[in-house]
């Protein structure tokens, strides 16, 4: 009788085991999903285009990656949950980057609506700069792009001739964008109080170079954490130099 018992107490625990093997089997928990969403490519006339194929999306650091379609849209298979960044790109347009996206339960937090902007098509030039009136003024040439939209620039400012660029590491300060219509003359002020809580004291000399930028100052962070912009076409004015008040 006691043999039987065993016997008995035996065969259960191994269908219990069994059985749950089984379940475990069955009902697997995911640790992936599908990264979808939707980007859109604006020209330089700051106009949606219908064509918003060819974008390559991916997840920065893998070989995770798709291309839009047509219609913008786009998915990813099999991405791993984690925080990623997220980076978009098209040759002739702006980088952008989602960073820090939470991709967890299945994929159901698409990223949508993320817009490339076509990079300037006029030139940047014969930029000079006066002290005047509490301000550093400064004007440059917009030459050339699109007929009938807006052009714009940006400034970027250092304490060294030979490196000041809109490089991260170099830049001091670094403007939002100005706009003008229907002109290729652009002026621009830079109070002294600015230059001053940049802890560009008086009598500092300074460096000044700027570049053809889009209408949205798009940005993000480098793995230094310093701010990278990148709504900028790579091709600088020539460089000022002026002594800070």
């Amino acid at each position: 009788m006691g043999f039987m018992k065993c016997c008995y107490i035996g065969i259960v625990i191994f269908v219990i085991l069994f059985l749950n093997a089984g379940c475990k089997k069955d009902n697997p928990v995911s640790t992936t999903g599908n990264l979808v969403g939707h980007a859109y490519l604006i020209n330089n006339q700051e106009i949606k285009m219908s064509d918003n194929s060819q974008i390559t999306v991916s997840v920065e650091g893998t070989s995770y990656h798709d291309s839009t379609k047509t219609d913008g849209s786009y998915s990813i298979s099999n991405v791993p949950y984690g925080t990623h960044t997220i980076t978009f790109q098209k040759n002739g347009f702006t980088l952008e980057k989602i960073q820090d996206y939470q991709f967890v339960d299945g994929g159901k937090n698409p990223i949508y609506d993320v817009g490339l902007r076509a990079f300037p098509t006029f030139s940047i030039g014969n930029l000079s700069a006066v002290i005047s009136s509490g301000n550093v003024s400064l004007t440059v040439s917009l030459v050339g792009g699109e007929l009938n939209s807006y052009k714009e620039a940006r400034i970027f400012i250092s304490k060294d001739s030979s490196t000041v660029s809109c490089e991260p590491k170099f830049y001091i300060y670094t403007t939002p964008s100005y706009a003008v219509f229907g002109t290729n003359n652009l002026t621009m002020n830079i109070s002294f109080a600015t230059l001053y809580q940049k802890g560009l004291i008086s009598g500092t000399k300074i460096f000044i170079v700027g570049y053809p930028a889009t209408s949205v100052g798009t940005k993000y962070y480098d793995a230094e954490g310093l701010e990278v912009i990148h709504d900028i076409a790579l091709h600088p004015s020539n460089i000022v130099g002026v002594v800070v008040p």
